[in-house]
């Protein structure tokens, strides 16, 4: 398979949990460079991280290990994030 991968606003899924928060899920911001499947990706790190605060979030937690984001074509992820006031959990 190959094209384009998402670009445009960030997808931000939801998960109810208890208390009535919401858990959001969502594909590595700001991805950029070819996946496996040879999909491109063209994501903007700001851009992301301003719809996962607008969306309402107070922290993110990474499911990508800390060395993984140079891979996904963001190696400057800590960097923007810390920028940000959404606390990380990597």
């Amino acid at each position: 398979m190959s094209g384009t991968a998402p670009t445009g606003l960030l997808v931000i899924n939801t998960v109810a949990l208890a208390g009535g928060a919401l858990l959001g899920m969502s594909h590595c911001p700001g991805r950029r460079g070819i996946d496996g499947g040879g999909r491109q990706w063209a994501r903007v790190l700001e851009a992301d991280l301003q719809a996962i605060q607008a969306w309402g979030a107070s922290a993110v937690l990474s499911l990508v290990e800390p060395h993984e984001f140079a891979r996904l074509g963001v190696p400057e992820f800590a960097q923007a994030i810390a920028g940000t006031p959404l606390q990380w959990w990597p």
